[in-house]
């Protein structure tokens, strides 16, 4: 009797477990043994490279590398606070041909600091990333009758051989002749990066009119705000500012920084070896930066579909022209330690002005009534604090500044004169090309903001409310036109504001210059093995593109931002006139783009087949 042969138990789990895998192995081991002919193009090529399969580049294959590697990493900058369609397409294109552009967007967004703002902190946040506009008096403001004004500043006229008998009494007034008024942005007005931004091509929120005279300015980063109810006992109003994150877009620069960095990282191996430096797949690295800054500012501020307006007394006195304001989100709180005036200017021929106030004669024109220290008097008073403090410097120093805060301070106790001018007619185009010698009314365009930084008091007043200097300046590069401009000494917040100034172009700089290091890392910057003579006009090129770019693209940004701190609107361009003048400023993105192309079309449209 022959006996059946038995399998243990563990070796018959190993022996099928066997067969199953032979089976399973038996179809891949043959597909990587196969061999199938596969008819290609003429020109397809390897590049030496195993795995890897080039066939000559085609116009989509063209356009898809445009569109993937360029155009949508320009798609992907952070959109302003209520900017329009048209100006956000301006940005777009300025983007693509000046990487700069798009990444100073991301970083400014980065440096709002609205990511740190309390969740429940609507207005701050709003007011952090640049989204809330307050009601300013213009360049062409005029006063009408009735109107009082606080903090002005009486700059004397220079007399002359002509003038000089021209000062009349009149009702123990003085009648002197016409005065200008120069209203100027003031440094409590400023934004965290020093300058004042003047909002004109913005969509603001609510119903608005603004008379003749008044514009809309971006409210500073860190201003205070009060609250707007009735009375002090009823609950706060719940203030809700619409934003939202884009999340997709910051998806999307995600995915496109991804995108850059896998082109970037191809472009090792054979196609540096060929085109050196030059190689086309190295220009994506600035919009590669670029997306990756984007994407970074995206989820540091917000988007804000439009502006938010704050109440204030300019917005007050705009209604009673005739202006229409509906929908503010709050009210700015005013500094009341400085309703009165407190100069205390290093100017010499400069003093504060009290009790100004504005009539119409019997003629219909507007005269500006008000009054000055007694000269006489204020000398007096200077000599007796020079004799109780010792040695005084009464010029261009600190002193002064102490000297007539203190007189300003005790003008009840010195005699004063009352002026009585007519006011002059604005100059043509606002050029006061012809007023260096005329007496002139400096007027804040808005009163005294509560910031951040500690409150002033009566008797020790900040700088930024003093004015050092005040000279004729031209308008704007391309202008013939002069306007009086003025300077204030430098403070706290002043050198703040500077510093952070220069954090943002230097990061802005530096950031756009790290692709140049990327393209040396990967390159060493060797030329390529293909001929001089075929590879010099790419060379010069690229190169181009990626030095002579970040220097148009950050006169650019300089420019623009010039531009926003100017309340003229001669000074501003439309979207469509910025657009010609990117692309005409952008022969070498324009050159770098058309050498990409002939690159591409040598080296041919690759995939990856290999394991």
């Amino acid at each position: 009797m022959i006996s059946r042969p038995t399998i243990a138990p563990n070796t018959q789990f190993h022996v099928l477990s066997t067969l199953l895998l032979l089976t399973l192995a038996s179809p891949a081991t043959s597909l990587v043994l196969q061999n199938i002919t596969i008819a290609l193009p003429a020109g397809s090529s390897d590049h030496g490279t195993p795995g890897l399969l080039c066939t000559p580049a085609k116009p989509f294959d063209l356009l898809t590398f445009y569109l993937l590697n360029y155009v949508a990493h320009a798609a992907t900058v952070v959109t302003q606070p209520g900017e329009r369609a048209d100006d956000y397409v301006a940005g777009v294109i300025g983007s693509l041909l000046f990487a700069p552009l798009g990444l100073y967007r991301g970083i400014e967004a980065i440096l709002c600091g609205a990511v740190f703002v309390k969740k429940d902190d609507d207005l701050r946040k709003a007011a952090r990333s640049g989204a809330l506009c307050c009601v300013v008096r213009g360049a062409d403001w005029r006063p009408v009758d009735g109107d009082a004004v606080t903090n002005v500043v009486l700059k004397r006229a220079v007399p002359d051989a002509t003038t000089v008998s021209r000062g009349e009494k009149e009702d123990g007034q003085t009648k002197e002749k016409d005065i200008h008024v120069i209203v100027y942005p003031p440094p409590y007005m400023c934004t965290r990066f020093g300058c004042p931004v003047y909002v004109h091509r913005r969509i603001v929120h609510g119903t608005h009119s603004l008379p003749p005279g008044y514009l809309f300015v971006i409210v500073p980063h860190d201003a205070q705000f009060t609250s707007s109810s009735p009375s002090a006992s009823a609950d706060p109003p719940t203030i809700e500012v619409s934003a939202t994150y884009n999340v997709v877009k910051a998806l999307i620069a995600l995915a496109q920084s991804g995108y850059a960095l896998s082109t970037l990282y191809r472009s090792r191996g054979d196609q540096i070896r060929q085109f050196g430096y030059a190689a086309f797949g190295l220009t994506v690295a600035p919009y590669a930066v670029m997306s990756i800054m984007n994407l970074m500012g995206n989820l540091c501020r917000p988007e804000y579909p439009s502006l938010y307006m704050i109440e204030s007394s300019i917005m007050d006195e705009a209604r009673k022209r005739g202006g229409i304001f509906s929908g503010a989100v709050g009210q700015v709180d005013e500094d009341k330690h400085v309703a009165e005036s407190i100069c205390a200017c290093h100017i010499a021929d400069g003093e504060d002005v009290e009790d100004l106030r504005f009539s119409s004669n019997e003629a219909g024109s507007v005269e500006a009534h008000f009054s000055t220290i007694d000269p006489f008097q204020y000398t007096l008073h200077a000599e007796k604090q020079k004799n109780e403090n010792g040695a005084l410097e009464l010029e261009h120093t600190a002193s002064t500044v102490e000297t007539k805060i203190s007189a300003v301070s005790q003008s009840a106790n010195l005699s004063m004169i009352r002026h009585t001018q007519a006011l002059a007619p604005i100059p043509l185009k606002l050029n006061y090309i012809n007023t260096r010698n005329d007496a002139l009314l400096l007027i804040p365009n808005h009163t005294s903001i509560v910031r951040c930084t500690p409150s002033p008091s009566p008797k020790n007043p900040p700088l930024q409310h003093f004015i050092s200097a005040i000279k004729l300046k031209r308008t704007f590069l391309f202008l013939k036109d002069v306007s009086w401009t003025l300077t204030f000494p430098s403070s706290a917040s002043s050198t703040h504001a500077r510093r952070w100034w220069w954090i943002k172009y230097t990061l802005t700089t530096f950031t756009a210059l790290l692709p140049l290091v990327l393209t040396g890392t990967l390159s060493k910057f060797k030329p390529g093995s293909i001929p001089a003579e075929e590879t010099m006009t790419w060379r010069i090129y690229t190169v181009q593109w990626l030095c002579l770019g970040v220097v148009t693209g950050l006169s650019w940004v300089v420019g623009q931002e010039g531009k926003d701190s100017m309340p003229s609107l001669r000074v501003q361009v439309g979207p469509w006139a910025r657009i010609v003048g990117y692309v005409v400023t952008a022969g070498p993105a324009v050159g770098g783009y058309i050498v990409v192309g002939q690159m591409l079309y040598r080296y041919g449209s690759c995939v990856w087949i290999g394991d």
